[in-house]
C-alpha cells in the first residue's frame, strides 16, 4: 500500500502544478487582464500593464504567439500592426484598426 500511495502523490503533484494554467483562460482575478496576441510576421510590440511595468517589450517574432496576464488596464503598442493576425483581450476578439494609424496602432484595455 505504501507504494500505491507514492504513486498517488506523484500523480497529484503534476496536476496540480498543471491546474493553474487553464484557470486563467476561462477566469481573470478581480484588477487583472488576460490577453493573447499571434503574429504572422516579425512586429515591435511594447505592452505594460496598469502598474506601468513591461509585460513584454521587443520583436515578435513570425508565428509567435503571446498569452499574458497583467494587472488591467494594459496599453500596448504595435510597431506593426498588420503582422497581428489574432488579438483576444479576456475572451474578447479586439479589431485594432479604429486604434492604427500608419501600420502603429496604441491603445489601452479596457477602455
Amino acid at each position: 500500500e505504501p507504494a500505491v500511495d507514492t504513486v498517488v502523490e506523484e500523480v497529484v503533484a503534476p496536476a496540480t502544478v498543471a491546474q493553474p494554467e487553464p484557470t486563467p483562460n476561462t477566469e481573470v482575478a478581480d484588477g487583472m487582464a488576460r490577453f493573447s496576441l499571434t503574429f504572422t510576421d516579425v512586429s515591435w510590440v511594447n505592452i505594460k500593464d496598469g502598474k506601468g511595468e513591461a509585460l513584454f517589450n521587443g520583436l515578435a517574432e513570425r508565428g509567435r504567439t503571446l498569452d499574458l496576464t497583467g494587472a488591467a488596464p494594459i496599453n500596448f503598442v504595435f510597431g506593426r500592426a498588420d503582422a497581428i493576425t489574432s488579438f483576444t483581450f479576456n475572451g474578447t476578439t479586439v479589431d485594432l484598426a479604429p486604434h492604427t494609424k500608419n501600420n502603429v496602432a496604441r491603445l489601452s484595455l479596457p477602455r
